[in-house]
C-alpha cells in the first residue's frame, strides 16, 4: 500500500510541476531562463530552445517544438524512463527494476557522442 502512495504522490508532484510550468509560461515562446553558454560563447548548447520546445509541447504544437529543439523528442522519453527507474528502483526500493532496466556503460558514451554531434551540427547549420 505504501508503494502505491509514493507512486501517486510523485505522479501528482510531476503533474503539478508541469501545470505550473504551463501556466507560468502561458504564451508559447515566452519566458524561461537565459542560456549562460549561449550568452557567453554565442553557440547554442544542446538544451537551447528546450524550454520553448517544452512549452510548445504542452500547448500541443509538436511541429513548433521540433523547430525549437529537435532533441526534445529524444530527451523527454529518456528522462521519463530514467524517472521511472529512479522512483521504482531507488525511492521505492524495487531491486528487480534496477537489475532489469539499466543502461549499459557504453550507452552513456554513445549518448554523449550524439549530444556532441547534435551540438556541432546545430551550430554549423543553425537549425
Amino acid at each position: 500500500m505504501r508503494n502505491w502512495f509514493v507512486r501517486i504522490v510523485i505522479l501528482l508532484l510531476f503533474i503539478i510541476g508541469l501545470s505550473y510550468y504551463y501556466f507560468l509560461f502561458g504564451e508559447k515562446g515566452q519566458g524561461g531562463v537565459t542560456c549562460i553558454f549561449n550568452k557567453t560563447v554565442g553557440w547554442q548548447c544542446p538544451g537551447c530552445g528546450g524550454q520553448r520546445a517544452l512549452t510548445a509541447l504542452l500547448h500541443g504544437d509538436f511541429k513548433q517544438a521540433f523547430i525549437m529543439n529537435p532533441f526534445i523528442y529524444v530527451f523527454l522519453p529518456l528522462m521519463a524512463y530514467l524517472g521511472i527507474i529512479i522512483v521504482e528502483g531507488y525511492i521505492i526500493g524495487n531491486k528487480k527494476v534496477v537489475n532489469t532496466f539499466y543502461f549499459p556503460i557504453y550507452f552513456g558514451y554513445w549518448f554523449l557522442a550524439i549530444i556532441l554531434i547534435f551540438t556541432v551540427l546545430r551550430n554549423i547549420f543553425s537549425f
